[in-house]
């Protein structure tokens, strides 16, 4: 926010309401929890969405935007890459179910 500011027609309350869906996962991401790493990528997602359309649609705008996108990839590649080998280590995973046979 202070990097960039963002288009003047954006009041400071609004941008705060922009980062709080970044916050919301903090406490289990610092807690090492693999299920909020997990899910965290979609929140990821969507604002790497957002760094790219403004990547391509404000040329002016691009050293920005490339930062926010290489900061949000490595954001989704590290929770995954967290979230699958923690839970390995702790065994958690989805269950497999048990084929029965019909004779």
């Amino acid at each position: 926010m202070w990097l960039y500011p963002a288009q003047p027609s954006y009041s400071l309350g609004f941008q705060l309401l922009l980062l709080l869906p970044l916050l919301s996962p903090a406490a289990g991401l610092l807690c090492g929890k693999p299920y909020t790493h997990a899910w965290s990528g979609f929140i990821a997602s969507l604002y790497l969405l957002w760094g790219l359309t403004g990547w391509w649609v404000h040329s002016d705008q691009r050293v920005m935007a490339s930062l926010v996108v290489a900061t949000l990839l490595l954001w989704l590649l590290a929770s995954t890459y967290y979230a699958r080998y923690r839970g390995r280590e702790l065994g958690l995973g989805l269950k497999k179910h048990k084929e029965t046979t019909i004779s």
